[in-house]
């Protein structure tokens, strides 16, 4: 006979040693040890008075936000609020609410959007090793683009009408971001009004990028959609001697292709459909010209870089392809981040938040490196780590030494997940 329930009963309690992101407290933890909170400490000065709340754990609250994937500051007084264990690594009874945070984005002022800027700066070169992959050939690829964030109304400071795709008419701001394609992390970003053309960017996002690698040795590659193609653009490199990669502004790639010489064009490996060829450009750039059929017709398109001749024209081509991880991560501030749900009509508290979104998705690629090294979580996702990692909760235990997590046997991400932190003891030898 199946075992029926006669009633259900319902009380309150005051238990709260449970916390709703066992990620979350792990990834607070690396930041304390790793001293992370301490150029923020140092360099960011809010005119703000702590009354219950620093201006420091606010910013802290905002960053476990993102880590845990609050698309709107509404969702941290459901997924932070309750949250007492996470808010314990930061020396906190409880997270401050939505209006706490809301406050601290509209007392961002220039003095303190600089501010942000130094501190991501500052975090760079201890955490990131700015090292190139071996098929680049000792150069550092950097991406430069821009995206578009809508506001959905007509009082969003600085807001103008601009290119938004498949939304005609819209007005909001175009965020110029610049992008390490080695480990994925952001070197640089630039918010304008909305109708600011991608190429007024570009001379501010380059110089950020060149500040934080001064001490690397490695030369930059600038990897550039067609929006930086046209010629003042590629001149202003080349006159400063960059190196760049970027596709051409040209509205006619056939007539390009039509230099190419019979059979002159190349195979790139591992791309069938694919055929790119050299041709002549000018004495200080070289142009790719590629075919790569489209319902068994050819469409054309012409790269330009002053690369070396070492690199093939396949080879040009295949790098100008991985430039793709950039609109990846414009995606996921989209989706993940929630970087387009403007938090204020503020033009300063939307541009810190975003600092905030670039340092914090930093920290989260070198959260994952050090916690996970060269386990099988290493090459977790973004997302998947954010969304499904970052949703896993845990029970606290407190032991002699500290805390225990308890997290549910059932996942395999929990298993993985504890099997790789779980500090593992090695019997020592005993002297007798």
């Amino acid at each position: 006979m199946q075992h029926t329930i006669s009633a259900i009963d319902y009380a309150l309690t005051d238990f709260t040693d449970t916390t709703s992101s066992a990620f979350l407290v792990a990834a607070l933890r690396w930041a304390q040890e790793q001293g992370v909170w301490q150029p923020f400490r140092r360099l960011l000065a809010l005119d703000m008075k702590t009354v219950t709340y620093s201006p420091l754990q606010k910013v802290q609250t905002l960053i476990a936000s993102i880590m845990i994937g609050c698309r709107y500051n509404s969702d941290i007084n459901t997924r932070l609020v309750p949250d007492q264990v996470a808010a314990a690594l930061l020396g906190l009874a409880r997270f401050p609410d939505q209006s706490q945070l809301n406050l601290l984005l509209r007392r961002f002022d220039a003095t303190n959007l600089s501010q942000l800027q130094a501190i991501h700066a500052d975090l760079l070169p201890i955490h990131e090793p700015l090292q190139p992959r071996p098929h680049w050939r000792s150069h550092l690829m950097v991406d430069i683009d821009q995206c578009g964030l809508v506001a959905g109304g007509k009082s969003y400071q600085l807001a103008a009408k601009g290119y938004f795709p498949r939304q005609r008419g819209a007005h909001g701001y175009q965020l110029g971001a610049a992008w390490l394609g080695s480990s994925g992390v952001t070197l640089g970003l630039r918010l304008a009004p909305g109708n600011t053309h991608c190429s007024r960017q570009l001379v501010d996002l380059v110089e950020q990028v060149e500040r934080q690698c001064e001490q690397c040795a490695a030369p930059r590659v600038y990897r550039l959609d067609a929006g930086y193609g046209g010629q003042a653009q590629l001149g202003w490199l080349l006159a400063h001697g960059h190196l760049v990669l970027a596709k051409s502004a040209t509205k006619r790639a056939d007539r390009w292709a039509a230099k190419v010489a019979p059979g002159a064009g190349q195979a790139v490996p591992g791309q069938p459909g694919v055929q790119v060829a050299e041709v002549a450009a000018g004495p200080q750039l070289r142009a790719i010209v590629s075919a790569v059929l489209q319902d068994g017709l050819p469409e054309y398109a012409v790269l330009l870089t002053n690369l070396p001749a070492e690199f093939a024209a396949a080879e040009v081509w295949q790098l100008y392809v991985e430039r793709q991880t950039i609109e990846a991560f414009f995606k996921l501030g989209r989706g993940v981040y929630g970087m387009d749900n403007l938090r204020s009509r503020q033009f300063s508290a939307i541009y810190g938040f975003l600092w905030l979104v670039f340092i914090t998705h930093n920290l989260l690629q070198w959260v994952k490196r050090g916690l996970f090294g060269d386990t099988e979580l290493a090459d977790i996702g973004t997302r998947e780590l954010v969304e499904k990692l970052g949703t896993r909760p845990a029970r606290r235990e407190y032991t002699p030494t500290g805390w225990r997590l308890l997290l549910p046997s059932h996942s395999r991400l929990a298993q993985l997940f504890v099997q790789i932190l779980r500090p593992q003891w090695a019997q020592a030898p005993l002297r007798l």
